[in-house]
C-alpha cells in the first residue's frame, strides 16, 4: 500500500428542494425552505492504486445517518447527498482495498448552507495515521486563484520533514521572493530546520546575508559549517515590495546563482552534498553569530526543486509559467494556490513533500502584494 498523503478537494455545491417537516419514527426533518443537496468530488490523480472503493458517511445528531457510494473514473469521483438539511453536518470519507479493509480515513465538519458552495479540503491518511483537515466556511474557493505565501518577519514559518526525494546530489531550487524588509543580518529563503548556521550544517540553503554582497546558496560538505561552501551574487540590493526570481544549481562540478533568470555567479566545486536528519524551514534560520532566529518579512510564490542542474535556457523558459507538477525531474513544487484557511503547505508533484505552516504565515492572493 502507498504511504503517501492523499489530497481531496471537497466542493458542496447546494440547491434548496422540499420535503416533509417530520417522520413517524420522530427523526426531525427540516421544513422545505432548509433543505439542500451536497455534491462531493474529489481527484484521483495522486490516489493510491490500492483504493478499490470510497464511501462518504454524513452524520447530525437528531438526524439519520447517511451514506453515499462514491462513483470512480479514472481522473475524479463523486458522491451526492440530497434533501439534507442545512446546518452543520459531520463528513467522513473512508477508502477500502479490493479486500473490503479501510486503508485511509478522513472526517471533517460541513457547512450546509442554501444556495452557496462551501470549499472543503480534506486529507485522507493511512488509517492508522494522523488526520489532517482544513476547511473553508462559505467563502470564495482559491484552489484555482493564483495565491502567495506572505510571512511577518516574527513568528512564521514552514516546516518540512526529512525526505529523501529532497536530497540529490545535483539539483535545482527556483523562488519567487518578495522582500517587505532587509534590515535584518540575515534575511533567510531556505535553510535546514532545527541547526545553527553558524557551527553546524545539513543539506542546501538560500539566504540573503546583508553586508555580504547580495542573496547567497550554498550546500554542506560535512555536519560542519566550516565544511560547506557557498557562493553570492554581485553586491545586489533587492527591492522592496516587489517579486524577484531566484535560482540556485549544482551540476557536480559548478554551483551557479541566477537573479530574475540572469546568472550573477558560476563558481567551481566538485564535492558531494552531505545530508543529515534534518529537513528545511522557509522563511527562518537560526545563526547565533548574527543574534539567534531571524525571520523573512515578504512573501514566495512558485517554490521549485528539481534532482538536476537545469540550464539557464531551460530556467528562463519556465520563469513566469506555472507548472503541472509532473515535468521529468521535477521533485518538490509549491505554488501555493491554495485556501486562504489552509495550515498546510501542499507539494504538487506526486512525492508528498508537504510543510506544516507556523505562527504568522498566510496564504494571500498574489496579486495583492
Amino acid at each position: 500500500m502507498k504511504t503517501q498523503i492523499w489530497s481531496l478537494l471537497i466542493l458542496g455545491a447546494f440547491c434548496v428542494s422540499s420535503c416533509g417537516k417530520f417522520n413517524s419514527g420522530g427523526i426531525v426533518r427540516a421544513p422545505a425552505a432548509s433543505k439542500s443537496s451536497l455534491k462531493i468530488g474529489l481527484s484521483m490523480k495522486n490516489a493510491p492504486s490500492d483504493v478499490a472503493s470510497i464511501i462518504g458517511v454524513l452524520s447530525r445528531e437528531g438526524y439519520d445517518t447517511l451514506r453515499s457510494a462514491f462513483t470512480i473514473s479514472d481522473d475524479f469521483a463523486t458522491c451526492s447527498f440530497t434533501q439534507i438539511a442545512v446546518g452543520t453536518w459531520h463528513l467522513q470519507v473512508s477508502a477500502y482495498n479490493s479486500s473490503n479493509v479501510m486503508t485511509y480515513f478522513g472526517s471533517t465538519e460541513v457547512e450546509v448552507l442554501p444556495g452557496q458552495t462551501t470549499p472543503v479540503s480534506l486529507t485522507l491518511n493511512p488509517a492508522t495515521g494522523s488526520i489532517s483537515i482544513t476547511v473553508t466556511w462559505g467563502g470564495q474557493d482559491t484552489s484555482s486563484t493564483d495565491m502567495a505565501l506572505l510571512f511577518d518577519g516574527q513568528s512564521g514559518e514552514v516546516v518540512f520533514p526529512v525526505s529523501r526525494s529532497l536530497q540529490p546530489q545535483q539539483l535545482t531550487i527556483e523562488m519567487k521572493v518578495l522582500l517587505q524588509d532587509t534590515s535584518n543580518s540575515v534575511v533567510p529563503f531556505l535553510a535546514p530546520t532545527g541547526i545553527d548556521l553558524w557551527n553546524s550544517a545539513d543539506g542546501y540553503c538560500v539566504l540573503f546575508m546583508k553586508g555580504s554582497g547580495g542573496p547567497g546558496f550554498s550546500f554542506s560538505k560535512g555536519v560542519s559549517s566550516t565544511e560547506g561552501i557557498g557562493t553570492t551574487g554581485p553586491l545586489y540590493n533587492p527591492p522592496l515590495n516587489t517579486w524577484i526570481s531566484l535560482g540556485c544549481t549544482y551540476d557536480g562540478h559548478y554551483m551557479c546563482f541566477y537573479i530574475n533568470g540572469q546568472m550573477a555567479v558560476k563558481q567551481a566545486d566538485t564535492t558531494s552534498i552531505y545530508y543529515g536528519d534534518h529537513g528545511f524551514s522557509l522563511g527562518r534560520a537560526f545563526q547565533s553569530y548574527f543574534g539567534g532566529s531571524f525571520y523573512l518579512k515578504g512573501a514566495f510564490d512558485e517554490l521549485r526543486i528539481w534532482n538536476y542542474a537545469r540550464t539557464q535556457s531551460e530556467i528562463d523558459s519556465t520563469l513566469n509559467k506555472e507548472l503541472s507538477g509532473h515535468e521529468a525531474g521535477l521533485v518538490g513544487y509549491w505554488n501555493f494556490n491554495q485556501n486562504s484557511s489552509d495550515t498546510e503547505v501542499l507539494d504538487r508533484t506526486d512525492n508528498g513533500n508537504n510543510g506544516q505552516m507556523i505562527g504568522g504565515v498566510r496564504f494571500v492572493p498574489a496579486d495583492s502584494l
